[in-house]
């Protein structure tokens, strides 16, 4: 049984055509096709390389399944609290936004946006024309439609332009 596993596989251990040949079992089985040559198909146009290509390309077999597992490998954190210093700076910025607003301000803001339901996501920055400040339900509302809730806020900052218009 083991001599006939080796020798099933002796082509790919490095046996010549020659020896290959001369293997009375090889030749039993396929002395009938050992000496001709191949030309390829002959009745049929070949396909074109693109095509035939795409045949042997990978497919998903699990739909999403290659976002899962991107999405997975993804480092969350939770949510940082601000100093007391972060706030009074982050105020400042926010009142000098509001009295300027009608200027539609340019401003980079870095968020922190949840994407898992235990509180856990990533810190964003944002960099926009700034088109309102609800102050009903603390958001800014920026030109592109982006909201991002006041609470949120990690840092806030004007373009240096804009910051020469201020009254």
């Amino acid at each position: 049984m083991v001599e006939d596993m080796k020798n099933a596989w002796h082509n790919v251990q490095g046996v010549s055509r020659q020896e290959l040949a001369g293997d009375p079992r090889v030749q039993e089985k396929y002395g009938h096709i050992l000496h001709t040559s191949w030309d390829g198909v002959r009745q049929h146009p070949h396909q074109d390389m693109g095509i035939r290509a795409a045949q042997f390309s990978p497919f998903a077999a699990l739909t999403g399944y290659d976002d899962e597992i991107e999405n997975t490998s993804k480092v969350r954190v939770l949510q940082d609290d601000l100093s007391e210093e972060e706030k009074e700076k982050l105020d400042y910025n926010l009142n000098a936004l509001f009295q300027m607003i009608q200027e539609r301000p340019e401003v980079s803001v870095t968020f922190f946006q949840q994407e898992l339901e235990d509180g856990r996501g990533n810190y964003t920055e944002l960099v926009g024309r700034l088109k309102k400040i609800d102050s009903v339900f603390r958001k800014l509302i920026f030109e592109n439609g982006q909201e991002i809730s006041v609470d949120d806020i990690r840092k806030l900052s004007m373009n240096e332009e804009d910051k020469g218009k201020e009254k």
